[in-house]
């Protein structure tokens, strides 16, 4: 499988990134992208990090902290979304909610997390120049952590009420026929 694109870069810190955005679903298909949106991030580090006080972040004015104790050990995902009802959001099992103010825009946007301090852990941008654009209900997969290839996913996960994409687990490669 040949990644989609190589976004710009990922970190603005010199230290090496832990705390990655693996994955993210910007544009549901099966429900409204106020229920259905969310952000999948991993820890690729050797301790485990609390994200209380962590930012997600855009490039323009949308700013959300994580307000409680959200532990994410090593090697583990969390998914973080705009409506943590499984019955209502299509199908994802969110560990935090974050209520609404974090929207994803289909055509051009971006995600930053931020840590506690302000500085970047890592971003993710789509749309205009990036190479990225949204497919209405499959989620951006990060292929690896060594690098930022991103690809479309192609297989719906257990539960989904229709969309794409790997939530709460790593990439898993197409299925090739």
């Amino acid at each position: 499988v040949t990644p989609t694109v190589t976004p710009t870069a990922t970190s603005t810190t010199t230290s090496a990134a832990s705390v990655f955005i693996s994955e993210f679903l910007a544009d549901p298909s099966t429900v409204a992208d106020t229920s259905g949106e969310w952000v999948e991030l991993y820890n690729a580090g050797s301790d485990s990090v609390n994200l209380n006080g962590w930012m997600l972040a855009d490039l323009g004015a949308i700013t959300h902290t994580i307000s409680s104790d959200l532990y994410v050990a090593p090697g583990q995902y969390v998914i973080l979304g705009r409506n943590s009802d499984v019955a209502t959001n299509g199908g994802v099992s969110v560990d935090y909610h974050v209520h609404n103010k974090m929207a994803l825009a289909n055509s051009e946007d971006e995600i930053l997390l931020l840590r506690p301090d302000g500085s970047e852990e890592d971003r993710v941008v789509w749309g205009g120049t990036s190479g990225l654009s949204i497919s209405a209900g499959k989620s951006f997969e990060r292929i690896g952590f060594n690098g930022s290839e991103w690809i479309i996913a192609t297989t719906v996960w257990p539960g989904s009420a229709g969309d794409s994409g790997t939530p709460g687990g790593g990439f898993v490669p197409p299925v090739l026929t």
